[in-house]
């Protein structure tokens, strides 16, 4: 028995086969291969670990599609299928990839380029489809996981890493962009095939902690660069500009910059940070700080992308999260760095933070990724479902070709 199921993830088909293929299916099995690539699908992975018998027919089969697509690709051949690819020797002809992730980055990239997986622990502070304004949401966020830091927080964040990382795989995913509040997803995400950057998220308003702060992230990033491979590198992430002191700002871009460290930021995700930021009101304003026992952030007077301007942060060509509450003149500041944005459609709605202008950014060639965002504030990992409701988001002002190529660029960091 046969057995064959098929996902179409973006521009990539993935056919995973179970069971036999032998001479009362092989013709079922290659017409299935060939449908497929028939469509104009030409980019097709077969994930063969669930198949246990092989037969000559089973053989014909491929040997005939692999001259109709001129390339054929497997996952994770079961030890009986690569025995007989051996025996006749098409194990240095068709192309075997020990895990489904490495034959999918050799066809192409599927990137989900911000998560915090650590976080998966906190689902339950995801708002609903009704939504929940963004300080108060991230107000009790910040409270659960100072909270967690109390107890066993290392196992429950690690297993949240590991949980996230499987559903990434899961979902094609071949490259992120990872956030790490304490450090605990880095080992998972070197061991898992995934390519990106895992960036060491450091914050801290006090200016009393900048040096305590700064060290803590030094000392996690410093751990684990020597362990860098399989294509995943360690960054720095510098959380926000209403959530990081001046004083930590100077600190952590200069280590950036000595260290030649990719770095990320969330900047203009909502307007109450636009507002704190150019005119100290709002709900930064109301008591943010003061409830959370935190001393209040200085006021630039400038937008958020003009201050980390300010700063020297946009030199860095830094990974930017959000960028939402952004005008002409800021975009053109970010295309002028050479940073690059993430657009994560279905957080920026459940936290009421409005719409990003993806439609100027493309417009002025400035690179844009997809992401999913935690899973405090999204529903799932998987990046197709942010594909989904982007395309519907921007529907009228972006072409959904146009928004599907953004989940298959590859990742820079």
């Amino acid at each position: 028995m046969l057995d064959i199921n098929i996902y179409r993830l973006g521009q990539l088909t993935l056919v995973e086969a179970r069971g036999r293929i032998d001479g009362i299916n092989a013709g079922q099995f290659l017409q299935t291969l060939s449908d497929e690539h028939a469509r104009g699908r030409t980019r097709i992975v077969l994930d063969m670990a669930g198949v246990n018998f092989l037969s000559g027919a089973g053989i014909k089969a491929l040997r005939k599609f692999y001259d109709q697509a001129g390339a054929l690709r497997i996952a994770r051949p079961s030890e009986e299928v690569r025995e007989v690819f051996q025996i006749i020797g098409l194990d240095t002809v068709y192309g075997l990839y020990p895990s489904r992730v490495g034959a999918i980055q050799a066809v192409t990239s599927i990137t989900n380029a911000h998560t915090h997986l650590e976080l998966g622990w906190a689902a339950d502070h995801r708002p609903g489809v009704e939504g929940k304004p963004f300080v108060p949401w991230v107000k009790g966020l910040t409270q659960a996981i100072w909270q967690m830091r109390g107890g066993d927080w290392q196992t429950a964040f690690e297993r949240s890493a590991r949980e996230g990382i499987q559903k990434l795989l899961d979902a094609g995913t071949t490259a992120v962009g990872e956030i790490s509040s304490l450090g605990a997803s880095i080992g998972p995400l070197l061991e898992s095939g995934l390519q990106g950057v895992a960036y060491v998220e450091v914050s801290g308003s006090d200016p009393a902690r900048a040096e305590e702060r700064f060290n803590w992230g030094r000392g996690v990033i410093e751990a684990w660069r020597p362990k860098e491979r399989n294509g995943m590198r360690v960054g720095l992430g510098i959380h926000a500009t209403y959530s990081v002191h001046p004083d930590l700002w100077k600190k952590l871009l200069d280590y950036a910059r000595k260290e030649a460290l990719p770095v990320s930021i969330h900047i203009a995700e909502s307007p109450a940070e636009h507002e704190y930021l150019t005119r100290g009101t709002g709900a930064f304003a109301d008591g943010f700080y003061e409830d959370l026992g935190l001393p209040r952030m200085p006021v630039p007077g400038k937008t958020p992308v003009a201050y980390l301007e300010d700063l020297g942060a946009l030199e860095l060509k830094p990974l930017l999260a959000h960028a939402i509450q952004v005008s002409d003149a800021d975009i053109q500041k970010i295309k002028a760095s050479g940073a690059q944005v993430v657009h994560c459609p279905r957080s920026n709605l459940r936290l009421q933070c409005g719409r990003m202008p993806l439609e100027k950014y493309l417009e002025q060639g400035v690179p844009v990724y997809l992401g999913t965002d935690s899973l405090s504030s999204s529903p799932s990992l998987n990046v197709f479902d942010e594909l989904e409701v982007a395309t519907a988001l921007h529907y009228g002002k972006v072409q959904p070709e146009a928004i599907e190529r953004l989940v298959h660029q590859p990742f820079l960091g």
